[in-house]
C-alpha cells in the first residue's frame, strides 16, 4: 500500500507544473521612441500609419485636423516588444493606449520582466466572471411570429495607411434596401406589424418604424459588437449583413462562430444581441441598424462559466477603433472579478481597465453602449463596468409597458453620477438563436436592451452623419421621456428614436458657420419653412429654411448664434393644398460654444404633477441606500424626505456600518407607517457630513 501511494505521488508531482504559465500586463515607463510629438513629426506619422483611413475621418469630424492622433495612438516600441520576448515571455497583446503589453509567462520569467529598466510594474490579467445576462429565454415557434404583432461601401477596407489583418474575405453583402425593404414610406400600422414579425413590439416602443421611413436605416455606419462569439454566418436574419471583419481574441483568429472544443451555445449571446441590432429578415426579426456595416469581437470564454480577461475587452476596443467603427455595443456587464479590489467605491469611470478601454474610444470619436448590468435583485445591485464610465451610455431595461425591468440595474456611480443613461426594452426581447437557420427566441435582460439601442444610435448617425458622438449621446439621453427628472432608475428615461431624429442639431462648418439641422414629425407639402428667432424684448426676425426633402431642412445660423443665447422657433410660411407645418409652439436655444441645442422649458410647466406621474409607474425592489464610511465611524443617521414636499418622512439611525454599507429602507416613516410610492431624497449624515440622493420608492 505504501509503495502504491509513493507512485501515486511520483505520477501526480510529474504531471504538476513547476512554474504556471499565467497572463500579465506589464506596464511600461515610455513608449521607446525619442523625439517630440508634434503635427506631421515622425513620431506622429508612426501614430498616423496604426489607424484606418475611416478611423481618421471620424476623429478629424470629432476633434479637428491637426488633433486626429495623441501620443497615446504611438504603438509599443518594437524593440521593448522584442526584449520581452527574449525574456521568454509569450506576448499577448500591446494596449498602446495603457503603454502595456499583455503576455504569458512563469515566475522566473516574470522576475526578469521586472528588472528591465524599461518596465514601471507588473500585475496580472484580471478575470471577470459574468452572471448569466439572459433569464429564461425560449425558442419561439415560427408560426408565433405574426400573432405577437398583432398584440400588442461595398467591397473590403482598404485604407492607404493601413490595412486590418483581420478582414473578412467573404463577408455577404446586404441586397438593395430599394428592392428588399419595399416602400417603407407608406407602410401603415397593419403593413408594419406584419414587416417588423415578432419585433414589432420592441421596435415600436422606442420609435424605430417611423425612423426607418425617414430613411433612417443605419447606411453609412460602422458598428463594432463585442460578445461571446457569432453564428452569423448560418442564420437567416443575419447571413445578408455587411460585416466587414471579425476576430476571435480569445483564440487569436478571425473565426467567431463555435469552433471544435468550444462549449455548445457559446455563440448564441452574441448572435442573439447582433441580430437585436442589426439583423433582418421581412416578416420576421427588422432590427433598427440593418443596413450599417459591422465589426464582431469574440472576447469572452464559457468553458466552466462565462469569462473574460480584461486585456482581450481592451484589445477589442483598440482594434474597433483602428479599424474606424463610429458604434460599439458591448452586453457584457462586469461586476466579480478574480485576486482584485474592485469594489462599488472603485465604480468611479476611471479605474476598471475595461472603463477606461471606453473612455478612450469615447475620447476617439466613438459612441459606446453598454448593458447597465441584471443585478438589480442581487446584492450588488449598482450598474457595472464598464457601464460606469462617465461617457459610456448605460443602457437599463424596461417591460412592453413601460415599467422598469426588476432586474435592470441601477445607480448612482460611486461618485454620485446618474445610471443607467436611457432605457430600452429588455424583456421578451425578439432575436435570433444561433445553430439555426431560421429559428427566434425571446429573451430578458439589459443584454437586449443594449443592442436595440445602439441600433437606434445607428439610425440617428445614418440621418445625420455630420453629428459627433459628443452630440448623438446628449441627443439620445436628451430626447428619452424623462429627461426632466432624470433618476439611477430610468436614468433620462426610455429611449426615442423618432424624438432623436426631430430634434433639431448643429453642424460646424470650415468656415465657422453653423448650420442647423431639423427634420419634422410630420410630412409637410408647405412650400416654405422659417426659422425664427428672438433679437430683443418682444422682437424677432426669420430666415427660410433649404429643404432638403418634404420632412427635412436646413439653415445656416445668423451670426449673432456665434456670440450669445440664441432662442428660436420654427414656423411655416404659404401653404399648399391647405396643409401648413405645425410648429407646437416648441422653442428651442443655443448657448456659444455650445454644438447642442435645448429645450426652452414652458412658463406653466407643471414639475410637481410630472412628478407624480413618473412616480406612479415604479415597481419591484424597494430602494438601497448607500452609506460610505471611514474606518471607525461606526452610526449614521438617514433623512428620508419627500420630494414633493419639505416634510420628513423618516429618520433611520444605522449602527455597526462598515466602509460601505447598502440599507434598504422598508417604505414606512417613523412611526413605522407605509408610505405611498414614489419619489423621495435620503440624505445620510455620517462622521460630520451630509450626502443626499434622490431614491425611489416602488409597489
Amino acid at each position: 500500500m505504501k509503495g502504491l501511494i509513493t507512485l501515486l505521488f511520483i505520477i501526480l508531482f510529474s504531471f504538476a507544473p513547476l512554474n504556471a504559465q499565467k497572463n500579465y500586463m506589464v506596464f511600461l515607463k515610455n513608449k521607446g521612441y525619442s523625439g517630440a510629438f508634434t503635427y506631421g513629426s515622425p513620431l506622429w506619422n508612426i501614430a498616423l500609419s496604426s489607424l484606418s483611413e475611416r478611423s481618421i475621418e471620424r476623429r478629424v469630424k470629432t476633434l479637428g485636423s491637426g488633433f486626429e492622433v495623441s501620443p497615446e495612438d504611438l504603438p509599443v516600441s518594437p524593440g521593448y516588444i522584442a526584449r520581452l520576448e527574449m525574456t521568454g515571455a509569450k506576448i499577448r497583446w500591446t494596449l498602446k493606449w495603457f503603454n502595456c503589453v499583455s503576455l504569458t509567462a512563469d515566475e522566473p520569467t516574470v522576475e526578469k520582466i521586472k528588472k528591465l529598466d524599461f518596465v514601471e510594474r507588473i500585475r496580472p490579467v484580471i478575470k471577470i466572471h459574468l452572471p448569466l445576462e439572459f433569464e429564461n429565454p425560449l425558442p419561439v415557434p415560427n408560426s408565433e411570429i405574426y400573432a405577437d404583432a398583432g398584440n400588442s461601401d461595398n467591397g473590403l477596407v482598404r485604407g492607404s495607411k493601413w490595412n486590418p489583418p483581420y478582414l473578412t474575405q467573404n463577408f455577404q453583402d446586404s441586397q438593395d434596401a430599394q428592392n428588399v425593404h419595399g416602400n417603407r414610406a407608406t407602410r401603415g400600422n397593419d403593413d408594419d406589424q406584419k414587416y417588423y414579425g415578432g419585433s414589432y413590439i420592441q421596435e415600436k416602443l422606442s420609435d424605430v418604424p417611423a425612423v426607418h421611413k425617414m430613411g433612417g436605416n443605419g447606411k453609412g455606419v460602422r458598428i463594432g459588437v463585442l460578445d461571446s462569439g457569432f453564428d452569423w454566418k448560418r442564420h437567416e436574419s443575419l447571413n445578408t449583413r455587411k460585416v466587414i471583419a471579425e476576430y476571435d481574441f480569445v483564440r487569436h483568429d478571425n473565426v467567431t462562430a463555435n469552433q471544435e472544443n468550444d462549449p455548445a451555445g457559446q455563440d448564441g449571446h452574441g448572435t442573439y444581441c447582433f441580430s437585436v441590432c442589426g439583423g433582418f429578415f421581412e416578416g420576421k426579426l427588422v432590427a433598427p441598424s440593418y443596413n450599417s456595416e459591422f465589426v464582431l469581437a469574440k472576447t469572452e470564454a464559457t468553458e466552466y462559466e462565462r469569462m473574460i480577461e480584461e486585456d482581450n475587452y481592451a484589445a477589442a476596443i483598440q482594434f474597433m477603433d483602428s479599424i474606424g467603427v463610429d458604434i460599439t455595443t458591448s452586453s457584457l456587464g462586469y461586476t466579480a472579478f478574480d485576486d482584485t479590489t474592485y469594489r462599488y467605491e472603485d465604480l468611479n469611470g476611471e479605474t476598471a481597465v475595461c472603463t477606461k478601454a471606453i473612455n478612450y474610444a469615447f475620447s476617439k470619436g466613438i459612441l459606446t453602449f453598454t448593458a447597465s448590468g441584471n443585478s438589480a435583485r442581487e446584492p450588488w445591485y449598482y450598474v457595472s463596468t464598464p457601464g460606469d464610465g462617465p461617457n459610456a451610455l448605460a443602457i437599463g431595461a424596461v417591460t412592453k409597458d413601460r415599467t422598469i425591468a426588476s432586474f435592470s440595474s441601477g445607480g448612482p456611480t460611486s461618485d454620485g453620477r446618474i445610471k443607467p443613461d436611457i432605457s430600452a426594452m429588455g424583456v421578451s426581447v425578439y432575436g435570433a438563436v444561433s445553430g439555426t437557420t431560421d429559428r427566434y427566441t425571446r429573451a430578458n435582460g439589459t443584454s437586449s436592451a443594449t443592442p436595440l439601442t445602439a441600433g437606434i444610435g445607428g439610425q440617428l448617425l445614418s440621418l445625420f452623419p455630420h453629428l459627433k458622438n459628443t452630440q448623438a449621446r446628449f441627443i439620445l439621453r436628451y430626447t428619452a421621456d424623462q429627461r426632466m427628472l432624470k433618476d439611477n432608475v430610468f436614468g433620462y428615461g426610455l429611449v426615442s428614436s423618432f424624438e432623436a431624429a426631430t430634434h433639431p442639431n448643429l453642424e460646424m462648418l470650415p468656415d465657422g458657420k453653423i448650420k442647423l439641422h431639423k427634420r419634422f414629425k410630420d410630412v409637410s407639402n408647405a412650400k416654405s419653412v422659417f426659422l425664427v428667432y428672438k433679437t430683443g424684448y418682444k422682437k424677432s426676425d426669420r430666415v427660410k429654411m433649404d429643404k432638403v426633402n418634404d420632412n427635412y431642412f436646413t439653415v445656416i445660423l445668423p451670426q449673432k448664434a456665434q456670440k450669445e443665447a440664441f432662442e428660436f422657433y420654427f414656423d411655416a410660411g404659404e401653404t399648399q393644398n391647405g396643409l401648413n407645418f405645425p410648429s407646437f409652439n416648441r422653442k428651442y436655444y443655443t448657448l456659444p460654444g455650445n454644438e447642442n441645442v435645448y429645450i426652452v422649458t414652458p412658463d406653466k410647466f407643471d414639475f410637481k404633477e410630472f412628478a407624480k406621474e413618473r412616480a406612479a409607474k415604479y415597481t419591484g425592489i424597494n430602494p438601497k441606500i448607500f452609506v460610505k464610511a471611514k474606518p471607525g465611524e461606526k452610526d449614521a443617521q438617514i433623512f428620508i424626505n419627500s420630494f414633493l414636499t419639505p416634510k420628513t418622512v423618516a429618520i433611520i439611525p444605522v449602527s455597526d456600518i462598515v466602509a460601505d454599507t447598502r440599507y434598504k429602507w422598508n417604505g414606512k416613516d417613523s412611526d413605522g407607517k407605509p408610505v405611498p410610492p414614489g419619489i423621495y431624497t435620503a440624505t445620510v449624515y455620517v462622521g460630520g457630513k451630509l450626502s443626499t440622493r434622490q431614491i425611489f420608492l416602488r409597489q
